[in-house]
C-alpha cells in the first residue's frame, strides 16, 4: 500500500487516515480515538496512541526534510470534541514544532506551525512552505479544481494544472517579480484569502481550505503526486532571522467533505462565524441597495460640469456618487496612454493612481471649494459621495521622498521599490507606523474637509517586502499592514462621521469584517467573460451560487457592469454600451448583487432601461434588501440565468434571456424554497419589464414555472402571501 508524503486520504465513513511513506495515523469517528498504523514490507501493525516514534517528514523551505521528529504527542479530546497531533522536529538549523488539531466529527483539520532558528549568526530565510493535504484522485479521473472566490474561473482540469510544472523556482521568480500568479496563466487563482478546494465528481469526496490573514501572502500551487493532487500554500515568510529568534505561521482551516460541492460550501458558510467572520454590526442602513455612480471630474471638464449633470443622474435612479482620485499625479506620456489598463477617457493628462502628493488637488480637478459645492450639492439632492482613497505608494515629485525616506520599501541592497507594478513609483511601508498614523489620519481628514459619505480603498493588500535594515522589524511584516490600516481607517472614518462607509476594493471572507461593502471586481471580469461569450450563463450562475456560499450571511458585495478598469475587457466595454445584450449583463449586476455601480458613460443608450430597473429596485424592499439564493432551482437550456431574492413573506423570481431568440423557459423550483409560504396559494404579479394585473396561484403552479422571453430580455416575477381574511 503505497502511501505519499503528507497525503491525507479519506478511508469509509468512520475514520480518516494522515499518511507518510512510513507511518499512518488514523482517527476513528465513532469511538473518537487516535490509532496509530505503522506500514512495514506491506504489514500492518497497530501501535496505541503515544507508542513508536513515526518517521515523519516536514517541508521546510521548499524542501523535504526526511527523518523522525524528536517528540510526537497526542492529545485528549477537548470539549469541543477536538483531537490535537503535536510533531516536534530538530533539522540544523531550525527547530520546528506544528500542531494539527482534528474535528472528528466534521474531519476539519487546523494546522501551526513555530519555526525556531538555531544558527549562531545571522540568516535570512526566504520562504517557508506549508503544504496543505492532498486528496487521492485517479490520473485518469482527476476530478475539478474549484475556486469560488477567486476569478478568473470555477472549475479547472487538475492535469491541465499539473502540467504548467509549477515549482518553487517558478513561483518565487513570479512573486520577486510582483506578479501574484504565475507569468502567463490568467486562470490561475490569485493571492486573495478565500476559499480553494480540490472536488472529485465520481466518488463526490473533496477538500478545501480556507486561509485567513496569513503572516505572508499566500499562493495556491496544484502539484501532481502518484495517483492523486495536492493543493499548496506557498507561504511567503520573508524573514532576516536572528540566534534565538522564533516565527509563528497562520492557522489554516481544512475541511473533508463526502457530499456535494454546495453541500459542502453550505457546512463551510455555518461554521464561518466560529472563525469569527462576520460583518460589522455597525453597518450604516443608508447604504443597502444603493446605486453608485462611478466617474471622475475631469470626464465633465470639472466640478461645474458634473454638478450640473447631478439632476439627470438623480432621475435616472442613481443613489450616491463614486469619484475617482482627485489628487496631484504623475503626467501621463504617450507611452502611458497605450499600455495602462485603466479607461484613457478619465485620465486626461494624468495617471490618476500615481500620486505624487496626497495632500494637494489636480489642477484640472479644480479648488477645495469647488469639491465641497459638488458635495453640497449632491446631499441636497439626497445624493452620498464616496471617494477612492490610493494609499500603495507615491511618485516624483512628492515631498514624502525627500522628507521621509524612511517610509518606504526597500530591496535587500538598500534600493526604493515600486508598489503593486505601478511604473514610476515608490512602495510605502505600511508595516511603518508613522506610514500607518499618516494614512489613517488623512482617511479621516478627506472625510471631514469635504463631508464626504464615506472611501473606496483600492488594492490594500499584496505589498512587497521590505529589507531595511533600518525597519527594525520582519520584511514580511510589510505584507500584513494593509489589513491593520484598513481596520483602522475604518475605525477613524466612523470617528469623524458615524454614517460614514468604508467600500474595500478586496475579495474573500477574511476582510468582511474590515469594511462595510466589498466591491467585487472578480464579478466584473465574470460579467466581461458572459458578454464576450467565453462562458454560458450557466457558468455564471455556478460561479455567483458558489461565490456566494463564501462568505457570512450579511455581507455587502457590489456589482458592476463596468469601472475605470478595462483590463477585463476585450475589446473595451465601451463597445457594448446601447447594445441588447448589455441590458441582462446589467441585471445580474444590480439583481444580483447587494449594491450597483454604474461607470461613467455605460448609461448611455440605455437610458430609459436603466431609470425603469433601478426605480423599480429602490421602490422594492424584496429587490434592494432580499437574500439573493442561487440555488434550489433548475430549468433547461444554457442561454438563460435565473436567481431568487427573498424577504419576509415574499420572494421575486428573476430570469434573464441572453438569447437572441424569444424562448420559453421552464423553471423548477425545489420546494424546500417554498416553507416560508404558510397558504396554499400566493400572489403573483409581473413587475418587470412592465407591471401585470395581480393573480391567485397555488404552491403547485409556481413549483413548475414558466417564463416566456423575448431576446435579451429581464423579466421579474413577484410572489407574496395572501393576507388572511379577518
Amino acid at each position: 500500500m503505497p502511501v505519499e508524503t503528507n497525503t491525507f486520504c479519506t478511508l469509509g465513513t468512520h475514520s480518516l487516515l494522515l499518511c507518510t511513506p512510513e507511518v499512518t495515523l488514523e482517527i476513528d469517528k465513532q469511538s473518537g480515538e487516535w490509532r496509530q498504523i505503522v506500514l512495514r514490507a506491506g504489514e500492518r501493525e497497530i501501535v496505541p496512541a503515544g507508542g513508536a516514534v513515526p518517521g515523519f517528514d516536514i517541508l521546510l523551505d521548499g524542501r523535504w526534510l526526511a527523518g523522525p521528529p524528536e517528540l510526537v504527542q497526542w492529545e485528549q479530546r477537548t470539549e469541543s470534541g477536538q483531537f490535537a497531533l503535536m510533531l516536534e522536529m530538530n533539522r540544523d538549523p531550525f527547530h520546528v514544532r506544528q500542531w494539527i488539531l482534528v474535528d472528528p466529527d466534521g474531519m476539519g483539520f487546523r494546522r501551526f506551525l513555530e519555526l525556531r532558528y538555531r544558527g549562531n549568526s545571522t540568516g535570512v530565510l526566504k520562504a517557508l512552505e506549508i503544504s496543505l493535504p492532498a486528496i487521492r484522485m485517479y490520473a485518469d479521473d482527476a476530478g475539478v479544481l474549484l475556486t469560488p472566490n477567486h476569478f478568473p474561473f470555477r472549475s479547472l482540469d487538475l492535469a491541465a494544472v499539473a502540467r504548467l510544472a509549477l515549482n518553487r523556482d517558478r513561483t518565487d521568480a513570479d512573486y520577486a517579480a510582483g506578479r501574484p500568479a504565475p507569468g502567463g496563466i490568467e486562470t490561475f487563482p490569485d493571492n486573495w484569502n478565500g476559499l480553494v478546494g480540490i472536488y472529485h465528481e465520481p466518488s463526490h469526496t473533496g477538500l478545501y481550505t480556507f486561509s485567513p490573514p496569513s503572516p505572508a501572502p499566500i499562493a495556491f500551487a496544484f502539484q501532481e503526486r502518484s495517483r492523486g493532487f495536492a493543493i499548496s500554500a506557498l507561504q511567503r515568510l520573508e524573514m532576516i532571522l536572528q540566534p534565538g529568534q522564533s516565527r509563528a505561521t497562520t492557522v489554516q482551516h481544512v475541511r473533508f467533505f463526502a457530499t456535494s460541492w454546495t453541500a459542502a460550501l453550505e457546512e463551510y458558510q455555518k461554521r464561518l462565524p466560529a472563525w469569527e467572520f462576520a460583518p460589522p454590526d455597525d453597518v450604516p442602513s443608508w447604504v443597502t441597495g444603493v446605486t453608485f455612480y462611478e466617474t471622475a471630474i475631469p470626464q465633465w471638464g470639472g466640478c461645474d460640469g458634473l454638478l450640473r449633470a447631478l439632476p439627470a443622474l438623480r432621475g435616472m435612479g442613481v443613489d450616491a456618487l463614486y469619484l475617482l482620485p482627485i489628487w496631484s499625479a504623475v503626467e501621463m506620456t504617450k507611452q502611458m496612454r497605450l499600455t495602462s489598463r485603466h479607461d484613457p477617457s478619465w485620465q486626461r493628462r494624468t495617471l490618476p493612481h500615481l500620486i505624487t502628493d496626497f495632500e494637494s488637488l489636480d489642477p484640472q480637478i479644480g479648488r477645495v471649494e469647488d469639491i465641497r459645492q459638488l458635495v453640497s450639492a449632491a446631499h441636497s439632492l439626497g445624493m452620498k459621495v464616496v471617494l477612492e482613497y490610493v494609499f500603495h505608494g507615491v511618485s516624483e515629485p512628492s515631498w514624502l521622498l525627500q522628507r521621509r525616506p524612511h517610509w518606504l520599501v526597500r530591496d535587500e541592497q538598500g534600493n526604493s521599490r515600486a508598489s503593486h507594478g505601478w511604473e514610476p513609483g515608490y512602495s510605502l511601508d505600511w508595516a511603518n507606523p508613522e506610514v500607518q498614523d499618516y494614512l489613517v489620519a488623512l482617511g479621516g481628514r478627506q472625510i471631514q474637509m469635504f463631508d464626504l459619505d464615506g472611501l473606496r480603498v483600492a488594492s490594500p493588500f499584496w505589498k512587497e517586502s521590505n529589507w531595511s535594515p533600518a525597519a527594525g522589524r520582519q520584511p514580511f511584516e510589510t505584507n500584513l499592514a494593509g489589513v491593520a490600516i484598513v481596520e483602522r481607517l475604518r475605525g477613524e472614518v466612523k470617528r469623524v462621521k458615524p454614517e460614514a462607509v468604508l467600500l474595500c476594493e478586496v475579495h474573500g471572507p477574511a476582510f468582511v469584517r474590515c469594511c462595510d461593502v466589498l466591491n467585487m471586481d472578480s464579478v466584473l471580469a465574470w460579467l466581461a467573460r458572459l458578454g464576450r461569450d467565453e462562458i454560458s450563463p450557466r457558468d455564471l450562475h455556478e460561479y455567483l451560487r458558489d461565490m456566494r456560499l463564501c462568505y457570512p450571511e450579511g455581507t455587502l458585495l457590489q456589482f458592476g457592469l463596468e469601472n475605470h478598469t478595462t483590463a477585463f475587457w476585450q475589446p473595451s466595454p465601451r463597445a457594448l454600451r446601447g447594445a441588447a445584450i448589455s441590458r441582462p449583463l446589467f441585471a445580474v449586476a444590480a439583481l444580483a448583487g447587494d449594491l450597483v455601480s454604474i461607470y461613467h458613460g455605460q448609461e448611455r443608450g440605455q437610458e430609459k432601461f436603466l431609470r425603469q430597473l433601478l426605480t423599480l429596485r429602490k421602490n422594492s424592499q424584496v429587490l434592494s434588501q432580499g437574500l439573493v439564493l442561487h440555488r434550489g432551482l433548475r430549468w433547461k437550456g444554457d442561454r438563460h440565468l435565473v436567481w431568487l431574492r427573498h424577504l419576509g413573506g415574499a420572494f421575486a423570481l428573476i430570469t434573464a434571456s441572453f438569447d437572441s431568440l424569444w424562448s420559453r423557459v421552464s423553471i423548477e423550483i425545489d420546494p424546500d424554497l417554498l416553507i416560508f409560504f404558510t397558504q396554499e396559494s400566493v400572489h403573483h404579479r409581473r413587475l418587470f419589464p412592465a407591471l401585470s394585473e395581480p393573480e391567485t396561484v397555488s404552491l403547485a403552479q409556481l413549483r413548475n414555472w414558466h417564463v416566456d422571453l423575448d431576446p435579451y430580455t429581464v423579466v421579474i416575477d413577484l410572489f407574496e402571501e395572501q393576507p388572511r381574511s379577518s
